[in-house]
């Protein structure tokens, strides 16, 4: 069933463009040449008639029907023999079709304009009669299937390791469709593979040009830059992040990592509280809070992210042994006695919640 739907396909597009062949403008030679090829192409020697078509579109390079057997003979298996298959040269030949048939429309729509009753037999003949509109479609739904067929076959020259070859089949791709991401992401991927960091950030700047809302290379980006420690480029794309997604904790955490690796401390307590407020308990930001309070020398700051640390991990014995230390040096022995109690609790053995709890009852009395 399958290949019977192919051949109704092929049928279709070059039956239909026959029809508008001949009212094409083509010299006689070329008449004649094409139905010597067209004889050739119906008795299975594409070995002779591709060649002709070829040399005739030399000449004549605006006829849609050769534009459409060259595509068809590179895009389909003849005779289930696939080592023809081209999809780069379909591609090519197909859009040069498009290109023809668009020309046929600019034809007959200048032609209106200074004779209407022309134009009206142009489109009759010309565009009805060779359903102009039904081929016209059709190619086009091939140009897109060429382009995803060389795609999938990029990614299965990558999965089987065969790095120089995809990239070959995708920097051609790239030039098919210049603008298009997924092209490029998947160029960034054997780059990545092949070990060559540079590349990959070129390809990501590509695509931030393409698109500068890509959240995804915003974020290979930044990711490469923090693991190379290169600090103000990566804050420079997570900032681009947090712009776009300002919800997510991840990127304003990472801006945060990336202020203090710059030593820019201010920075990135702003940033460690931003993560706060969306997320609450977040241990590690509390930490890191907390540590930069300690750097700054105020005890109560410290003291305040340290216990956010504590209630949200309350089975941590060592998050409580810290805090009922700085609780002892800030002599907030109130809540000292809660806490090393709780720290005495997960571990009955410690000595030193143990006289901290005598310390606090003694200073309470």
């Amino acid at each position: 069933m399958k290949i019977v739907k192919i051949i109704t396909v092929v049928f279709l597009i070059t039956a239909v463009s026959c029809a508008f062949a001949s009212d094409q403008k083509i010299s006689g030679k070329a008449k004649t040449d094409m139905r010597s090829a067209n004889m050739y192409h119906g008795q299975g020697l594409y070995n002779k008639s591709i060649p002709m078509y070829e040399s005739i579109l030399e000449s004549n390079p605006d006829i849609i029907e050769i534009h459409l057997k060259l595509a068809n003979y590179f895009y389909y298996p003849v005779d289930d023999e696939k080592g023809h298959i081209d999809y780069f040269k379909a591609h090519s030949y197909f859009t040069k079709a498009s290109e023809s048939i668009t020309g046929v429309y600019n034809e007959y729509e200048e032609m209106k304009k200074t004779d209407e009753k022309a134009a009206a037999k142009f489109h009759k003949k010309t565009i009805k009669k060779g359903k102009l509109e039904e081929v016209s479609e059709n190619v086009e739904k091939h140009i897109s299937s060429c382009w995803v067929k060389i795609f999938n076959s990029s990614i299965a020259l990558i999965n089987e390791e065969k790095f120089d070859e995809a990239l070959e089949a995708l920097n051609k791709l790239k030039d098919i469709a210049p603008n298009n991401i997924k092209t490029y992401k998947l160029i960034a991927q054997v780059y990545s593979k092949q070990d060559n960091p540079e590349a990959v950030l070129n390809t990501y700047k590509t695509i931030i040009e393409i698109d500068p809302t890509d959240i995804a290379a915003i974020i290979s980006l930044a990711k490469d830059y923090h693991n190379n420690q290169d600090y103000e480029n990566a804050i420079a794309y997570y900032n681009k992040a947090i712009e776009a997604e300002p919800e997510t904790a991840d990127h304003v955490y990472n801006a945060a990592v990336c202020y203090a690796g710059l030593d820019k401390n201010d920075k990135a307590k702003e940033m460690y509280i931003k993560v706060l407020e969306l997320e609450p308990e977040n241990v590690n930001v509390a930490l890191n809070l907390s540590s930069l309070a300690d750097r700054d020398g105020d005890l109560d700051e410290t003291l305040k992210y340290l216990r956010i640390a504590v209630d949200a991990d309350p089975e941590n014995a060592g998050f409580l042994e810290n805090y009922c230390w700085r609780l002892s040096n800030a002599k907030k022995y109130d809540e000292l006695l809660i806490y090393a109690e709780k720290w005495k609790a997960l571990a009955p053995d410690s000595e030193n919640a143990t006289n901290l709890i005598n310390l606090a009852k003694q200073k309470l009395k």
